[in-house]
C-alpha cells in the first residue's frame, strides 16, 4: 500500500485553506475562514482510513463523490 508523503499533505492542506479563505473574502465577499472546515481531513484520516481500514485512495474517492455530487442536491433542498 502506498503512503502519502507527509510534507505534501501538509502543504496541500495549507494551500487549500489559504485559497478557500481568499476566495471567500475576495470573490464571494463573505469573509469567513474555511480552515475550520478541514475537520473532514481528521475524519478521513483517523476514522475511515485507520479505523475502518479502507485504503486512502478509495476513501478519497468517497469524499470527492460526497462533495461534488451530493452537495448540490443537499443545498437545493435546504
Amino acid at each position: 500500500m502506498k503512503k502519502m508523503d507527509i510534507n505534501a499533505v501538509f502543504v496541500a492542506t495549507c494551500l487549500a485553506a489559504f485559497v478557500g479563505c481568499l476566495f471567500m473574502g475576495i470573490i464571494a465577499k463573505y469573509p469567513i475562514a474555511l480552515a475550520p472546515g478541514m475537520g473532514l481531513n481528521a475524519f478521513f484520516a483517523f476514522t475511515v482510513v485507520l479505523t475502518m481500514g479502507i485504503p486512502w485512495q478509495t476513501a478519497l474517492t468517497g469524499v470527492l463523490f460526497r462533495c461534488d455530487f451530493c452537495n448540490p442536491y443537499i443545498n437545493r433542498f435546504t
